[in-house]
């Protein structure tokens, strides 16, 4: 499967779903697997669970990392007392990670030949848990956010 997702992981996890996303997005409807959480079905929606101490948000629209007005008011709130780690999980794999409101771009190292699998090995050394691996089998219960 060629993956093109982004993948927010919020540590500590947040109380409220809607402390999780851009203002933007609202509670639409709960999907059970990460996999259709993960589909472009939810498009132009986000997915969140609280999952591992975590709360989790994917984004199949990938625009996040794109940066629009939005996002850096989200990721400002979002970051106040807590780490937020963004990643594009693509063949171009992006890192971003923001600290009490203080945003670092990282660099791609480049020790795996796949972009995807440095997005997922960068998500699971940040969250402790093996992507997609973990996501795909223990993370049940999605919330689907719509704008």
């Amino acid at each position: 499967m060629a993956w093109n997702v982004e993948v927010v992981i919020i540590d500590p996890s947040v109380e409220t779903v809607d402390d999780a996303v851009p203002d933007i997005f609202v509670p639409s409807h709960e999907v059970d697997l990460f996999e259709e959480a993960s589909s472009v079905m939810i498009s132009p929606g986000m997915a969140v669970k609280n999952f591992a101490g975590k709360t989790w948000v994917i984004d199949v629209a990938c625009r996040l990392t794109v940066n629009p007005p939005y996002v850096q008011q989200y990721l400002k709130r979002v970051s106040r007392g807590r780490s937020v780690h963004l990643c594009r999980v693509s063949e171009r794999p992006r890192f971003i990670v923001v600290r009490d409101c203080v945003r670092e771009v990282l660099r791609d190292d480049k020790s795996l030949k796949s972009g995807e699998a440095r997005g997922w090995a960068f998500l699971s050394r940040v969250s402790g848990v093996k992507c997609p691996k973990a996501l795909l089998k223990e993370a049940r219960g999605w919330q689907i956010l719509t704008p």
